[in-house]
């Protein structure tokens, strides 16, 4: 090629003009080693000109390099959490949809521990269930037709009645009866229903009276107002102590 012979000789005269400037310095270097370096560097100046490919893609490995040297590393995934992890679920209920009817109610005891109180909260909040326009119905009795009396939700404020069972129910048993009280005559106010319109009002001073419904009523009294449950519990102790 003439290109290449035109390299060649101008190579040659370059190494001329060295050797000429190497025998004039004080401390030559040796011909051969200046020989060998110049041919080395003609070699490379042609194979550049003759594939410029070679210096393109050095140029662009060293640019991928620099990029990769610059990019941030990629995170590695978050595992998902396991169920070990995941909090328990607590049980899963309304308390603004709490049935109000006496007969259809959950026990205040099969509720959550932590959760009674707010379901107590909720129901004292609603006031016990007094259906005022509803068509009480009467059955026949010794001969005659009996049933509910309106005027007993004006004189015992705890009475509930269930339209559901055409019953009577005791609010306040309801919410603080003791499970040490089951079956002492409470039954018939919480769980069953009293219906004896016969006896009428003695069944219900009856039930008032008796110490099921007088320890469920002291347990209202403390949950409504705690500083009035501690001054009478003090009284009832400076009783005590001067008998």
């Amino acid at each position: 090629m003439k290109r290449d012979g035109s390299i060649a000789s101008l190579f040659q005269k370059h190494i001329a003009k060295k050797l000429a400037a190497s025998s004039s310095s004080p401390s030559p270097v040796p011909a051969a080693t200046v020989v060998e370096e110049q041919i080395q560097e003609q070699e490379r100046i042609i194979e550049e000109d003759v594939n410029p490919s070679l210096v393109a893609s050095s140029v662009l490995s060293e640019s991928i390099e620099t990029e990769d040297d610059i990019l941030p590393p990629i995170p590695a995934p978050i595992p998902p959490p396991t169920e070990d992890v995941l909090p328990p679920q607590s049980p899963i209920y309304d308390i603004n949809r709490l049935p109000r009817d006496p007969a259809e109610r959950l026990p205040i005891a099969s509720y959550p521990f932590n959760d009674q109180d707010a379901i107590r909260r909720s129901y004292i909040l609603n006031g016990p269930y007094q259906p005022y326009s509803h068509e009480f119905k009467k059955r026949a009795i010794g001969g005659r037709e009996r049933g509910f009396n309106c005027v007993w939700f004006y004189k015992y404020d705890w009475v509930e009645y269930s339209t559901k069972k055409e019953a009577v129910f005791c609010f306040l048993c309801y919410l603080f009866k003791d499970k040490q009280s089951k079956g002492k005559g409470t039954d018939a106010f919480t769980a069953k229903g009293w219906n004896n319109w016969n006896i009428g009002e003695k069944s219900l001073l009856k039930h008032m009276g008796s110490v099921a419904h007088k320890a469920a009523q002291e347990k209202y009294i403390g949950f409504m107002n705690p500083e009035a449950a501690i001054d009478d519990k003090i009284e009832k102790m400076r009783i005590v102590a001067f008998i």
